[in-house]
């Protein structure tokens, strides 16, 4: 497939458990946050390559079977995502282990909602394909 500016398409991941989303919540402190990362089964997008480097990108991770960061598109929609795995915790300032296990707990217990609850603000958001993707114009 040949991917053109300007055309909207539906994008999949190609292998399942490959798609990863990272939400960077932020605490009080500026020294110090949380990335979550969640590892997805699959998921759907609608991407619109809105220049000629947003096609090499999508043609490129297409045609190699490269990653694919899926927010990387100034036009991009997620359609959905189904059946989380997994999700993993990476941890930036200081933080005790006490400190780190209850934050995990807010979060399992309630979501985002909850870190919010206590401080936290949304950060950065970055979402992957990794190992190949599927396309076809929507």
């Amino acid at each position: 497939m040949q991917v053109l500016e300007g055309i909207t398409y539906e994008v999949t991941n190609k292998y399942k458990k490959s798609v990863e989303e990272y939400q960077v919540m932020n605490s009080e402190n500026p020294e110090k946050g949380i990335t979550i990362i969640t590892h997805w089964r699959s998921g759907k997008w609608f991407i619109t390559p809105m220049d000629q480097d947003e096609v090499a990108y999508l043609q490129g991770c297409f045609d190699d079977e490269d990653d694919l960061e899926v927010t990387a598109f100034e036009d991009h929609a997620m359609d959905y995502t189904d059946d989380g795995v997994s999700m993993d915790y990476k941890w930036f300032g200081e933080w005790t282990d006490e400190e780190q296990d209850k934050l995990v707990e807010d979060f399992e217990d309630d979501g985002f909602f909850g870190l919010e609850e206590i401080g936290f603000t949304e950060g950065s958001y970055e979402c992957y394909i990794v190992g190949g993707i599927n396309i076809e114009e929507a």
